[in-house]
């Protein structure tokens, strides 16, 4: 099967198979893969959780739960925190990738629904929808030993 990408300018070819959905959590809004990572982060907005699916076998693998109503969710680019928005709640919850754990629930602007790494790993980015505005979150530092 070949799908052009509209605006790109590309085309991807893709197997000629029908991919099995993999079963998640209610209303899955968002899903992000890290580079060089095994793991991806899927969003379940009506249970106010992350699905965490290991790539090779196509399972769930860790449930996280994350804060009211996530919306969106981002990696750094050395894969060690994943950044997911909660749009109820007014907050962002950073994890761990490695325990994939919670390690901190940070408040931003008002309906945060994107976020984003940058490439540099310093700061991730979040668009706040409700108070038109866009919170810079330092990475935070790793854990001690």
């Amino acid at each position: 099967m070949l799908v052009t990408v509209p605006f790109g300018g590309t085309a991807a070819a893709f197997a000629e198979t029908t991919p099995s959905p993999i079963a998640v959590g209610h209303s899955p809004v968002a899903v992000a893969v890290g580079p060089n990572s095994e793991n991806v982060y899927a969003v379940n907005q009506d249970d106010n959780m992350v699905s965490v699916i290991h790539q090779s076998s196509q399972e769930v693998v860790f449930t996280i739960p994350v804060g009211q109503a996530p919306t969106a969710v981002a990696v750094g680019p050395d894969w060690k925190i994943a950044y997911v928005t909660n749009g109820a709640a007014n907050t962002v919850s950073v994890i761990d990738a490695a325990s994939q754990k919670v390690t901190s629930t940070i408040p931003v602007g008002k309906s945060p629904m994107a976020v984003a790494a940058a490439p540099d790993g310093k700061n991730a980015y979040v668009a706040n929808n409700a108070d038109n505005t866009v919170s810079v979150l330092p990475v935070p530092a790793p854990a001690a030993p």
